[in-house]
C-alpha cells in the first residue's frame, strides 16, 4: 500500500484470556475443552467447545442494561471494541470508521432454554404462560448484525463510515483490508476493525456439519478481537503492507488462486518470499483446501520454512474471527520480536527471523484473502 496504515492496540476476548499476555501464556498449554451447551444428541461429532467468559460491561464503564439488549456475540464484540478504542470522553468520534466481521446474531424465539425447561417441566404449564415467564427482558432485540454494529457505534460514539461483513470466515480479514483502505483514502482518520466468532448455539453443529468438510473436525470456539487502524508514525509500528482477495470457482482451482493471491500481496508489499518471517492461517474447510494450502506453502518455502501458526488448530473453529485473531497475534509478536508455531492444539515459541508476517484466510465457498503485515522497511 502507498499509504502507511498502522495496526495499533489489538484486543482479544477468548477462552485463552482477555488480553494478549494471558493468551500468549496459554498457547503452550491451552485450556481444556468444555462440554457443549446443547444435548449430546446434537453434538454431531463435536467433542467439546471453547467458550469465552461473559464480558463484564460494568468494568468497562458501560451500562449493564446494554447486556439486556445484546446477544453474547455482540457483547463480546462491544467489549473488545471498548478495550481497543476506550470509552469516548468526546461528544462524537466523527472521523472514526467502524468495520466489523459479524455473524448473524439473531436471538431465537422461543429460546432454547425456554423450550428445554418446558419439556423438563412435563409441559404442565400452558406454553404461552411458560414463554412469557422464561423469555428474558428485551430478548431478541438485536436481530441483525447491522443493528448490532449500529449499537456498538452508538455506545462508542462512532459516527464515521460503517461496514458490516458476511458471516463467512473471510469476514474479519475483509474488514481489516477495507478499514485500512478507508484510512489510506481519507474516508476516515482512523478505523476500528473487529470480528467475532459465531454463537455457540444448538444450530451451530448442524451448520458446521454442512460447511466444515475438512478431514479433522475442529471444536467450535468463541473469540472476539479488535484493532485500531491509524496513519503510521512510530518506527515500531506494524503496517498493513499488502493484500489480495480472490475466489476459487471450483475446488481444483485452489492452489492456483492462492498462489496468485500471495504473489499479488507480496508485490504490493514490495516483499519476497524470503522476507516473510511468520505464516499464520485459518483452517481449511475441505480436503481440497488442505491440499492446496500445503502445496503452496511447501513450494514457496522449501528451505528455511518460516514458523507456521494454524490459528484455529489452537483456538478452535472461530469463523469470521479467525483471520483477525491471527492478525492481532501477528501485530503483538512482530512488535515484541517473537512468534509461535502450532503443534497440534498447542503452540511453541520460535525465533522471529524477519519482521513480516503473511496472514491467509480461507472460507467454505471458495473465498480467499491474503495480507502482509510488517515494518515499514524491507
Amino acid at each position: 500500500m502507498h499509504a502507511r496504515v498502522a495496526l495499533r492496540r489489538p484486543s482479544i476476548r477468548s477462552a485463552f484470556g482477555n488480553d494478549w499476555q494471558q493468551v500468549i501464556a496459554s498457547l503452550a498449554s491451552p485450556p481444556p475443552l468444555q462440554a457443549p451447551p446443547w444435548p449430546d444428541a446434537h453434538t454431531l461429532g463435536i467433542e467439546g467447545v471453547r467458550a469465552a467468559g461473559e464480558p463484564d460491561l460494568k468494568s468497562l464503564g458501560l451500562d449493564r442494561k446494554l447486556s439486556r439488549t445484546m446477544e453474547k456475540q455482540s457483547r463480546l464484540m462491544l467489549a473488545a471494541a471498548a478495550d481497543t478504542a476506550g470509552i469516548a470522553e468526546v461528544e462524537q468520534r466523527a472521523q472514526t470508521g467502524l468495520y466489523l466481521g459479524l455473524p448473524m446474531v439473531d436471538e431465537p424465539i422461543p429460546t432454547w432454554s425456554a423450550l428445554q425447561n418446558w419439556h423438563e417441566d412435563g409441559r404442565r404449564t400452558p406454553f404461552g404462560v411458560h414463554l412469557q415467564r422464561e423469555t428474558p427482558p428485551f430478548s431478541g432485540l438485536s436481530m441483525l448484525n447491522s443493528s448490532a454494529a449500529a449499537h456498538i457505534a452508538s455506545t462508542l460514539r462512532i459516527s464515521g463510515s460503517l461496514a458490516v461483513y458476511s458471516a463467512f470466515a473471510d469476514a474479519g480479514l475483509n474488514a481489516l483490508i477495507d478499514g485500512a483502505c478507508a484510512v489510506a483514502e481519507g474516508d476516515c482518520d482512523e478505523a476500528l476493525v473487529g470480528a467475532v466468532s459465531p454463537k455457540l448455539d444448538p444450530l451451530l453443529p448442524v451448520q458446521l456439519a454442512a460447511w466444515d468438510l475438512s478431514p479433522a473436525r475442529l471444536p467450535p470456539a468463541e473469540a472476539a478481537g479488535c484493532v485500531m487502524l491509524e496513519h503510521a508514525a512510530a518506527e515500531d509500528d506494524v503496517l498493513l503492507l499488502g493484500y489480495a482477495r480472490g475466489f476459487e470457482r471450483h475446488r481444483l482451482q485452489g492452489e492456483e488462486v492462492l498462489g496468485s493471491l500471495i504473489d499479488a500481496a507480496l508485490a504490493m508489499a514490495s516483499r519476497r518470499n524470503e522476507d516473510i518471517g511468520w505464516l499464520l492461517y485459518s483452517a481449511p474447510w475441505h480436503s481440497a483446501q488442505v491440499v492446496a494450502l500445503g502445496r503452496v506453502l511447501d513450494a514457496r518455502w522449501q528451505l528455511d520454512t518460516p514458523p507456521r501458526f494454524a490459528v484455529e488448530r489452537v483456538f478452535g473453529r472461530l469463523g469470521p474471527a479467525a483471520a483477525l485473531v491471527a492478525a492481532n497475534l501477528a501485530v503483538t509478536g512482530l512488535r515484541e520480536g517473537r512468534c509461535w508455531s502450532s503443534n497440534g492444539r498447542a503452540a511453541e515459541a520460535r525465533p522471529l527471523v524477519a519482521r513480516n508476517a503473511l496472514v491467509i484466510t480461507l472460507a467454505p465457498l471458495g473465498q480467499c484473502a491474503v495480507a502482509v503485515l510488517g515494518g515499514g522497511d524491507a
